[in-house]
């Protein structure tokens, strides 16, 4: 009877073990296959898509290097274009600013007395001394000229020579052109009138030449002036310079000059003499500035000794601007 069952029993398990297992791997095996596929399907999706970012990514750069390429070419025609204006506003700049097309200066001076350069007197009194420069630039290296200069009587007894009651004594007037050849090297030519408004003088018409050089600090120069009208006519002088500038201060400005100019003088009979030597010496601190001259009387044949001996030295200050 337990025998009987135990057979009963297997008979019953083995036959359900054995379908059960059936079942199993008939289910096992589809999902499987299933999975597989999907996966493939799913891992050949990802490679198609990685290899159209990859083209893609290819593609952008090139047209990123594209871009560099724009990029660089843009920077060389900028800074072409760049220094091609640096360079014309530069130009712009050397002739309209430093050059000046156009400027001014004035000088106003308070003097003991007026001298010319072959020492003889225009006024022995005080004066005050009006000036005015203009000068417009015609090209690179030549420039035009006008000038003005004024000698004005401070004192109560007026000059020696006044023939009426006034403090105008002179207006000198001037047009000339100049030459800049070299930053080291100038000439000009000028003509000059001066009009003696109260003195028992003729107008004096003149041409004046001057050529001179620098080089460190120091400037020489020729001066060569001749009087075509007036009772000086036909007159010439010949003024060898030399000056001499020393910078004591930038940033104040201040400066020392030295100067001498000797004076030689050919008048219309045939005589000739140095007449005087000029001295002098000029301390300015930036737009102000003061001077001391002493006229040194070298000959009295074309002179004499009372065209001298009341003044031989002049002292004055003043102030400049430039526009």
């Amino acid at each position: 009877m337990k025998i009987t069952s135990m057979f009963a029993v297997a008979a019953l398990v083995v036959p359900a073990f054995y379908c059960f297992s059936q079942e199993t791997e008939t289910i096992e095996i589809p999902e499987t296959e299933a999975v597989t596929e999907v996966v493939s399907e799913t891992a050949a999706e990802i490679t198609e898509a990685v290899a159209e970012v990859a083209e893609a990514a290819a593609e952008v750069a090139e047209v990123a290097e594209a871009a560099a390429e724009v990029a660089e070419a843009a920077e060389e025609v900028i800074f072409e274009v760049a220094e091609a204006a640096e360079e014309v506003i530069f130009e712009e700049v050397i002739i309209d600013d430093d050059d000046s097309v156009l400027f001014f200066a004035v000088n106003f001076d308070v003097a003991s007395a007026t001298l010319n350069d072959d020492g003889s007197k225009l006024t022995k009194n005080a004066v005050f001394i009006p000036e005015i420069k203009a000068e417009a630039v015609i090209c690179e290296s030549t420039s035009l000229t006008l000038g003005l200069w004024a000698n004005y009587d401070l004192s109560e007894g007026r000059s020696n020579y006044a023939k009426r009651d006034s403090c105008l004594t002179e207006i000198d007037l001037s047009a000339g052109l100049s030459f800049n050849f070299s930053e080291n090297f100038n000439m000009s030519g000028e003509f000059r009138s001066y009009q003696y408004f109260n003195l028992d003088w003729k107008t004096d018409n003149l041409l004046a030449f001057d050529v001179n050089t620098k080089c460190s600090g120091l400037e020489l120069g020729l001066q060569y002036e001749y009087m075509t009208s007036g009772d000086a006519k036909k007159n010439m002088a010949i003024m060898p310079y030399a000056q001499y500038g020393i910078m004591l201060c930038e940033k104040s400005a201040l400066s020392v000059d030295f100067g001498m100019k000797p004076v030689f003088v050919v008048v219309d009979d045939g005589g000739s003499a140095w007449t005087a030597c000029v001295i002098g010496a000029k301390v300015n601190m930036g737009q102000f500035y003061v001077y001391g001259k002493y006229y040194a009387q070298m000959c009295d044949s074309l002179y004499t000794d009372a065209m001298h001996k009341d003044v031989n030295a002049v002292f004055g200050a003043g102030y400049g601007i430039k526009f």
